[in-house]
């Protein structure tokens, strides 16, 4: 169950709105919202908040949206970026070097079933030559960028692959980063600032998510034992799983390794638990 958040930075101005960043993610269940001051790079806003109703199959997203901006009248406001992202697994990756804009529809399609009322969007990811195709409701966006028309749209995965072009990782050993979102978690292995996978799996117990995360690190030709694996997001069990997985890995970090933005200090304990979040701007 998402946890409601109120956390406002005695600092925050809603009349400097220019100079902050806006982030926003949406999930079945309910949204996240953080801003950033750009000057100090700092985060001095989180609100989180569960849906009244949770649904997976919403069809129309009109009314959440318009009482997203009555409840926050702030979203309306004029920032200096607004970064938009729906939490969900229908994305795809492929290189850069043979994307074409007008078959991303297909690509998709290819491997995963598009529900209705859908439309799909792209993300490149420059140093990895790489491209995230995905997809989010019609209706989700289109009445979102009514208010905020400049809005960057996110895939989901997106930071989580910007990321393993910026850690600092040992030289021929895999990074490997997890990311737990909500009903699933998304898995992406790279090695040399090169991805090697990403792909997502459904969250059961933390039994079967590790047997999913040493399959897959051996099946790169990995050896879990000599390898880091770092934990990330929100998961009930993310502290058991972490004692489980240190039997098998050689190290299991349970906060993420890179921020790029410090915290005020009511936020800072929230920094790995919203990590996707905090970090959409990797995808400008």
């Amino acid at each position: 169950m998402m946890e409601k958040i109120s956390l406002i930075d005695e600092t925050f101005d809603r009349f400097r709105s220019e100079s902050y960043n806006l982030s926003v993610e949406i999930s079945m269940t309910g949204y996240k919202i953080s801003i950033t001051d750009a000057v100090r790079e700092s985060v001095i806003l989180l609100i989180t908040s569960p849906f009244d109703i949770a649904s997976s199959d919403r069809k129309d997203w009109t009314d959440i949206v318009q009482n997203l901006f009555v409840q926050h009248e702030m979203l309306a406001r004029k920032f200096k970026n607004v970064y938009f992202s729906f939490e969900s697994t229908l994305f795809t990756i492929i290189p850069s070097d043979i994307f074409m804009p007008e078959r991303a529809k297909q690509l998709l399609e290819t491997v995963h079933q598009l529900p209705d009322l859908y439309e799909v969007r792209f993300n490149h990811i420059r140093e990895l030559n790489a491209t995230v195709i995905y997809a989010l409701p019609n209706s989700l966006t289109s009445k979102w960028i009514e208010k905020q028309p400049k809005t960057i749209f996110v895939g989901h995965p997106s930071p989580l692959i910007a990321m393993s072009t910026l850690a600092k990782w040992d030289k021929d050993e895999p990074f490997i980063q997890v990311q737990f979102a909500d009903g699933f978690y998304t898995q992406a292995v790279s090695k040399n600032k090169e991805l090697l996978n990403c792909n997502t799996f459904s969250l059961y117990n933390i039994n079967d998510t590790a047997y999913h995360l040493i399959n897959t690190t051996k099946l790169l030709g990995y050896d879990a034992e000599v390898s880091e694996i770092n934990l990330t997001g929100s998961y009930v069990e993310l502290g058991a799983l972490q004692s489980l997985m240190n039997q098998y890995f050689k190290k299991v970090n349970g906060e993420n390794l890179l921020h790029t933005h410090s915290f005020t200090y009511s936020i800072a304990k929230y920094k790995n638990i919203y990590w996707n979040l905090f970090n959409l701007n990797l995808c400008e």
